[in-house]
């Protein structure tokens, strides 16, 4: 008899519209939902912009394995939860859209435990707190772009472009506001057709879109002193791993 538990998963990252399909059909073979008690998952609830949360009672062995295999393949960024049974103790998997896929020992209540011989392994707080940061990772938006096979019986929600912005600083740091110090990086910029369609006419809406929203989201005090480059990035292309994400709310969200 397999050991099942309750378990969770949450998603992000860039999704060309043309694997939606099979991306919704794995969701829907494992019996998710978006929350511990509600419906199965349907497919208009699949949508751009934020990371998707999905979880189930009675998972097979805490995992969901096809599901996690088309991420890790897509190179979508994850983080699942499950509970502990006698065969295991509650873990959390972390998938950052590269690399390896990490497993951190949990509490009941997801907190992350390390044990003597870890911290012995590590030999200093800082390597201990780079340790934790490493499980708190944050999962980006789940970002659809693209258009899905007119042959597709299912269609994605309006698609979503994602923007990369890079900004540096044109003079020493000295030179700064104390709030415009910590500016200058790297920074994904989620832009929907809203956001796009408000700059209709001009050279570049896309650009133009994600130039409000940043401006929108990180205030400089001045302008002279950086230089902001934005380029649209390919649905193919996984994002630069460090970026910090935002959206039109204007709330970054942690990479």
């Amino acid at each position: 008899m397999v050991d099942r538990v309750s378990a969770s998963i949450a998603i992000g990252g860039i999704l060309p519209a043309i694997h939606v399909p099979t991306f919704i059909g794995l969701i829907i073979d494992e019996g998710l939902s978006l929350d511990w008690e509600g419906e199965p998952f349907l497919a208009e609830q699949l949508s751009s912009g934020s990371p998707l949360p999905l979880m189930a009672h009675e998972v097979a062995l805490g995992r969901f394995e096809p599901l996690e295999d088309f991420c890790v393949a897509h190179s979508l960024s994850y983080v699942r939860w499950c509970a502990g049974c006698s065969s295991w103790g509650a873990q959390r998997a972390v998938f950052t859209g590269v690399g390896e896929i990490r497993l951190f020992p949990v509490d009941a209540d997801d907190g992350v435990l390390i044990d003597r011989a870890t911290v012995m392994k590590f030999g200093n707080i800082e390597a201990i707190i780079a340790y934790l940061d490493s499980a708190d990772y944050g999962v980006p938006p789940l970002m659809i772009v693209g258009t899905p096979s007119e042959a597709d019986g299912n269609a994605a929600k309006p698609s979503a472009i994602c923007c990369l912005v890079s900004v540096g600083a044109t003079v020493a740091p000295a030179e700064l506001e104390d709030e415009d110090r910590s500016v200058p990086g790297l920074y994904a910029i989620v832009v929907d057709q809203a956001d796009v369609d408000r700059h209709q006419g001009e050279d570049n809406a896309v650009i133009e879109a994600a130039k409000d929203i940043f401006h929108a989201s990180i205030p400089i005090g001045n302008l002279d002193h950086f230089s902001i480059d934005v380029a649209i990035v390919s649905g193919a292309t996984p994002m630069a791993g460090g970026a910090k994400w935002l959206t039109s709310a204007s709330s970054p969200l942690p990479r």
